[in-house]
């Protein structure tokens, strides 16, 4: 399997979604097995291009066990598991950006609330 860059996989999905070309074509035309195109197409029908902006993520081992599971014991489809970790991954870190910021305004609230107190005291005496 070849190396897809954004552009490539933007290609992809255009020639599918507007032109029609079979999975089979465009695996042919990029070097790539239509299942791994199947999954990319469902990637990006589910979560837009803007998927493809993302970096690669690591997981613990926890948290594979888990996605090996559903996919052994619940006989779940493996790339149905694949695409809502994606999901959650990508709510999760989202999730981490906000309380990222927030911490940094209660941060920057805190020095300012003491510069605050500092003059307050200096104004006093």
């Amino acid at each position: 399997m070849s190396k897809l860059f954004k552009q490539d996989k933007i290609d992809i999905y255009n020639n599918w979604k507007h032109y029609h070309k079979s999975l089979s074509q465009l695996g042919r035309e990029y070097r790539v097995r239509p299942d791994n195109l199947y999954y990319l197409i469902r990637l990006i029908d589910l979560h837009g291009l803007k998927i493809l902006n993302k970096s690669y993520s690591s997981y613990s081992v926890e948290f594979k066990k888990t996605a090996i599971k559903r996919i052994l014991i619940n006989d779940e489809p493996a790339n149905q598991v694949s695409l809502i970790i994606r999901k959650a991954d990508h709510i999760m870190k989202s999730k981490d950006r906000q309380i990222k910021e927030l911490q940094k305004q209660v941060k920057d609230l805190k020095q300012q609330n003491l510069k605050l107190t500092v003059e307050n005291e200096f104004v006093k005496n």
